[in-house]
This record gives C-alpha cells, sequence and structure tokens, in this order.
C-alpha cells in the first residue's frame, strides 16, 4: 500500500474509535436555576439542632415545607421568637419564596445549607420585598442585606455562611436584629 492510502486508513480507524467511544449518556449541563449559588466552601460542623417539626407550609409551585419555631436572641438577652419554613432540598432551595405574594407575621423560609460556603441570592420571580441574614455554623448572624423583588442582582454576602433566613423586607431592622445576634432553631 502507498504511504497516502496507508495514511487515510489510519485516520478513518482513528476517526471511528474516537467515535465509537463517544458516549451518548453525556448529560447537557446548563445555568443554575436556583436562587442560590455557592462561590466558595470550607467545611464546618453544625451546632444548630436539629428542627423540631410543628406543622407543614405549601407554597405556590413548591410542595408543602416543614416549619420549626426559632430564636434570635439579640446581644442584649432579648429573644424574638418566630416560625420559619426550612428549605433544606436543592429543589426547595431553588424554588424558594418565588410567587409568594406574602409572608405571615413573624415568620420566614430558612434555608440550610450541606456546608458552610458563600451562597449568593437573587429575587428573579420573586414579588415580595425581602431582608435576608446570614448565619454562621455557629448561629450568630454574619451578614444582613435587603432584596427588591423581581431583581435580578446577585447578593453575596460578607461571610461564610451555614443558613440563610429570609423575611418580610424590614422586619430585622424593625425588632432591632443586627449583626452579631444569635439565631437558634427549635
Amino acid at each position: 500500500m502507498s504511504k497516502p492510502k496507508v495514511l487515510i486508513l489510519f485516520l478513518f480507524i482513528a476517526w471511528n474509535l474516537l467515535l465509537s467511544g463517544c458516549d451518548d449518556s453525556i448529560q447537557n449541563v446548563s445555568q443554575p436555576t436556583n436562587t442560590s449559588l455557592k462561590i466558595t466552601t470550607t467545611s464546618f460542623s453544625a451546632t444548630i439542632p436539629a428542627p423540631t417539626p410543628t406543622t407543614s407550609i405549601a407554597t405556590p409551585g413548591q410542595s408543602q415545607l416543614t416549619a420549626s419555631a426559632a430564636v434570635i436572641r439579640k446581644t442584649n438577652g432579648e429573644e424574638i421568637k418566630m416560625t420559619v419554613e426550612l428549605a433544606r432540598t436543592p429543589r426547595e432551595q431553588e424554588t424558594g419564596l418565588m410567587g409568594r405574594q406574602s409572608l405571615p407575621a413573624d415568620s420566614g423560609m430558612l434555608f440550610i445549607f450541606p456546608e458552610t460556603g458563600k451562597y449568593s441570592f437573587w429575587m428573579k420571580d420573586t414579588p415580595l420585598a425581602l431582608s435576608i441574614a446570614f448565619i454562621a455554623s455557629d448561629g450568630k448572624l454574619v451578614d444582613i442585606r435587603d432584596m427588591n423583588p423581581f431583581s435580578e442582582e446577585i447578593i453575596t454576602p460578607k461571610a461564610e455562611h451555614l443558613y440563610a433566613l429570609e423575611v418580610t423586607q424590614g422586619y430585622f431592622a424593625q425588632k432591632g436584629i443586627k449583626v452579631g445576634d444569635i439565631f437558634k432553631l427549635g
């Protein structure tokens, strides 16, 4: 066989071997659609106790979420009691409060992440004006931010956290809750 024919045969065989090695099960990877995006991670153990379920609350586009009692202890010792819905799974966290028209008084949604990191939030498809507290693994509030309805601005906290608590905008200011206060579930 001449050199050009050998080269063509070699390329033909190599091409077929390459194509036969491709796996049709490769998944289409798209941009994340969840309301929280992980930016960095560092593993810590959580010190907030496991929730004690009190009720389930249905939200539009979302299955029922477990609700639990919670307390925020201010640095002056005053305790603010509230009820929080627990968003633990990626699906629950992705949906969050999207589509929700209101929140009951003294309530919110607690996002419980698998590990400590900086998780960012946005307000796409969320008609409520919200405030969000980012909470470290020891329960300390490390950042509080306001978020505007339907905004696609990415809200990234100043510090790593394990939890995020969304409430009606102005709730933290109205109750005098500040960075350094302690959140406790249950």
